[in-house]
C-alpha cells in the first residue's frame, strides 16, 4: 500500500471500531512460551530485542519485512472496568505484562501509527495493528513515510484520556488491538 491506500484502510478500521466504547487499559502484554522468556533471561541479558515483522496480516502491509518490533496486545476483557487483559490467548502459555505507562513514558517523545486492519479466521474478528515508536528514531522515520500517524487523544483504537490521565482501548470482543513496539525492552 502507498499512503493513500493506508488512509483508506484506516478509514475502514475507524468505521468498524468507532461504534465501540473505549475502556481503561492498564497493561500491554505479550504471550509466548515459557521457553521464549527463559531464553531472554538466560541468554539475552534480559533484553527482549525487536525482530523483523513477518508477512502476517495484510500481505501488502508496508512494514512487512521492513520494520523490526515486538507485538503486544492492548485488548482487555470487554466488560472489564479494571483494565485487565483478555484472559484467552493463542500465542503462548506465559504472559509478560507491562504497565502502559512504562512503555509509553512520555507522549511527547512517543508516536503512534496505524499499520493494519484485517480479519483472522472469521470475518467477525477484526485486528488492528498500531506501531509505537520513539520520535526521531529510524523506526519513526520509516513510519512517517509509510503509515498514517494517529493522535494520542483522538482515535478509536488506543488513546490517552487527558481528563483521567489513563490509556483507553476499544471495548469490543470482536475488535482486537495489537501494538508493534519498535524498541528493546529490558524485562528485568
Amino acid at each position: 500500500y502507498d499512503m493513500e491506500g493506508m488512509n483508506e484502510l484506516l478509514k475502514k478500521a475507524k468505521a468498524t471500531y468507532s461504534i465501540y466504547n473505549m475502556v481503561l487499559c492498564k497493561y500491554l502484554y505479550r504471550n509466548k512460551s515459557k521457553e521464549y522468556f527463559e531464553d531472554i533471561i538466560n541468554n539475552k541479558n534480559f533484553q527482549m530485542v525487536p525482530y523483523m515483522k513477518d508477512c502476517g496480516g495484510d500481505k501488502y502491509n508496508p512494514i512487512n519485512d521492513k520494520l523490526p518490533g515486538l507485538f503486544f496486545y492492548a485488548s482487555v476483557e470487554p466488560d472489564s472496568r479494571t483494565g485487565q487483559p483478555q484472559s484467552f490467548t493463542y500465542f503462548g502459555n506465559t504472559r509478560f505484562l507491562v504497565p502502559v505507562e512504562t512503555m509509553i513514558d512520555n507522549l511527547n517523545v512517543m508516536n503512534l501509527y496505524f499499520s493494519d486492519f484485517f480479519c483472522l479466521q472469521n470475518p467477525r474478528y477484526h485486528y488492528t495493528t498500531l506501531v509505537l515508536t520513539r520520535s526521531q528514531s529510524s523506526a519513526d522515520n520509516f513510519c512517517t513515510k509509510y503509515l498514517p500517524k494517529l493522535s494520542w487523544l483522538d482515535n478509536p483504537f488506543f488513546s490517552f484520556d487527558q481528563s483521567q490521565k489513563t490509556f483507553k482501548v476499544s471495548s469490543s470482543t470482536n475488535c482486537h488491538v495489537e501494538i508493534f513496539y519498535t524498541d528493546v525492552i529490558d524485562i528485568a
